[in-house]
């Protein structure tokens, strides 16, 4: 039981926070696979992610948005098909070809221009 306390503690944090940021909560899952020694290297750690996003997650917290009318069918109809696609072959790509320390420098890449985007949003309004 106290094996699945950790992804436990970790699906609570990654839902909470998608709800409040519209994301995956993959921004959560995969830091924290990794930081508390749950999945052994980052590939793992991908996968594991991957699988655990999986649709409905996103459904419960979707519902909210729903009900207020806070979405847009259509543009989430073709993000969906080319996320599909993208991932699809990207997927393959990072799976057969990348290495985990290429991996590691593009994530914190990405989660530094997010960052910096966020700030400036909040700086500007």
């Amino acid at each position: 039981m106290f094996k699945y306390l950790i992804p436990s503690i970790i699906g609570v944090c990654a839902g909470s926070l998608g709800a409040v940021t519209g994301t995956s909560g993959s921004s959560v899952i995969l830091p924290g696979l990794l930081i508390s020694g749950v999945a052994s290297d980052y590939k793992t750690a991908v996968g594991t992610t991957l699988l655990s996003i999986l649709p409905p997650v996103s459904l419960a917290s979707f519902y909210s948005y729903w009900k207020a009318g806070k979405y847009q069918f259509n543009t989430a109809i073709f993000i969906s098909l080319f996320y599909v696609l993208a991932s699809f072959f990207v997927g393959m790509w990072v799976v057969k070809k990348a290495s985990e320390k290429s991996l590691y420098l593009f994530s914190f890449c990405y989660s530094l221009l997010l960052g910096f985007y966020f700030l400036y949003k909040y700086l500007n309004e």
